[in-house]
């Protein structure tokens, strides 16, 4: 049972070859030099590996990328291997890699900088649901069925996860680039990839908004107007602050904010500055009934300095509760949607009596922004920069179908079928 000791390294076409290390002629491995193509590099970003069989089954093993510590560790496995072969006492287990703990806190650190708020707390929650189940075992001796197990388990419902296919599909990217993170191979093939169907971006109907607007008592209508007529994102509702509008040149701006300290709190929320989405900055033109609107808020909240006051720990949260709330009041949920027990709730939830309905979200009131400004025939690129799109593809498919729906199309529409018409429905007519 041979064991090979290899280097994976970054070349300038993007690929990531296994090549063999260079030895010194005292044996020794030459730190972070390759053989690529029959010729000495060097890659300080080269990771070495262990290639060897287990129950005939090739193992690639990472040993991370110190070049004595790969030596040792293939000596160890080659010493291993051999009791193996000889029948002797097996030397005691060795033990590789990176302690899981370790690796998590030491990534979450790295991530915290560098990544929003919420998407600090999406990887770091990922992360900590598959270290409940991984906690004895070394980052280097994770395996494709441990994996398929957080997978397994991340779907299914008894024990009141309630994840939907692409909530697993987000997790299991994260936990990805995690292991990419650490120069990982990632164990899962293509075919344990979890599916799901791509949602289409819709917007509310002219019904639908009328109907909430209409329970809506003023603080709850200020918000719906506001994500109607910006299309701001829920992060940039709640950091908006009464400086980003300007009631003389009548917009909206999104901008980079200072943010005090918060005592106890997580490394994305010690973070001295919130930054909007891409560091996406932009300006919205804002329509003159809102403005009055937004003068008739601030006469209200005279000391406040954002826009829309939400609990320090629901933030974003507290806002689609609102939205959620107005809609049950308005008969609006569709009576299918159900949210199963979780942590303090021991009772799950049906949207028909509470405010779980999945088909009221804030994004949505982007699309509405959207394909409101596309009927006015204002131009697509105007609306990419409203959006603060980095691509016009985005933008494109938030108007995806948009004139399937016009009365021209309809009228089209229509008369296509005109010889159809049974000739009762035509006398009625």
């Amino acid at each position: 049972m041979k064991v090979h000791l290899y280097i994976r390294v970054k070349l300038d076409d993007g690929s990531r070859p296994y090549c063999a290390p260079v030895y010194a002629k005292n044996h020794q491995l030459v730190p972070s030099a390759a053989l690529v193509n029959g010729k000495r590099e060097i890659h300080p970003e080269g990771a070495y590996y262990l290639r060897y069989l287990k129950k005939d089954k090739r193992v690639w093993e990472s040993v991370g990328k110190d070049s004595q510590e790969a030596l040792r560790h293939l000596n160890d496995q080659e010493r291993y291997n051999k009791a193996i072969e000889n029948g002797e006492d097996l030397p005691e287990p060795i033990v590789k890699g990176r302690d899981i703990d370790d690796a998590i806190r030491q990534y979450l650190r790295e991530l915290a900088p560098i990544r929003s708020e919420s998407t600090y707390n999406l990887y770091a929650y990922a992360l900590r649901l598959f270290r409940q189940d991984c906690a004895k075992k070394t980052l280097e001796s994770l395996t494709r069925e441990d994996l398929i197990r957080y997978r397994d388990w991340l779907l299914d419902d008894e024990d009141g996860m309630d994840n939907c296919e692409r909530t697993v599909a987000a997790y299991m990217g994260y936990l990805k680039t995690f292991f990419r993170k650490f120069d990982l191979p990632w164990p899962l093939k293509a075919s344990d990839r979890v599916e799901y169907t791509e949602l289409e971006a819709r917007a509310y109907s002219k019904e639908v908004l009328d109907a909430m607007l209409k329970v809506a008592d003023t603080e709850e209508a200020d918000l719906i107007q506001f994500l109607l007529c910006t299309g701001a994102r829920r992060q940039e509702i709640v950091h908006a602050t009464w400086a980003d509008i300007n009631f003389f040149e009548k917009n909206f701006r999104v901008r980079e904010k200072t943010k005090k300290p918060v005592a106890g709190a997580t490394p994305a929320k010690k973070r001295k500055k919130w930054k909007p989405k891409d560091k996406e900055e932009g300006y919205i033109p804002l329509p003159d009934y809102f403005l009055e609107m937004m003068r008739a808020r601030r006469a209200r909240h005279p000391e406040s300095v954002t826009i829309f006051q939400t609990p320090e720990r629901m933030a974003g949260r507290h806002l689609l509760n609102i939205i959620k709330s107005v809609a049950l009041r308005a008969g609006l949920n569709c009576g299918e949607c159900y949210q199963a027990p979780h942590g303090r709730r021991k009772v799950g939830r049906c949207c028909s009596s509470a405010p779980v309905c999945h088909e009221f979200i804030l994004h949505r009131f982007r699309k509405n922004f959207a394909t409101m400004h596309h009927h006015n025939g204002i131009s697509v690129r105007s609306i990419q920069k409203w959006l603060r799109h980095s691509s016009l593809e985005t933008t494109l498919r938030y108007l995806a179908g948009e004139e399937d729906k016009g009365p021209e199309m309809r009228e089209k529409i229509n008369g296509t079928f005109a010889a159809f018409i049974p000739v009762k429905m035509q006398d009625a007519a």
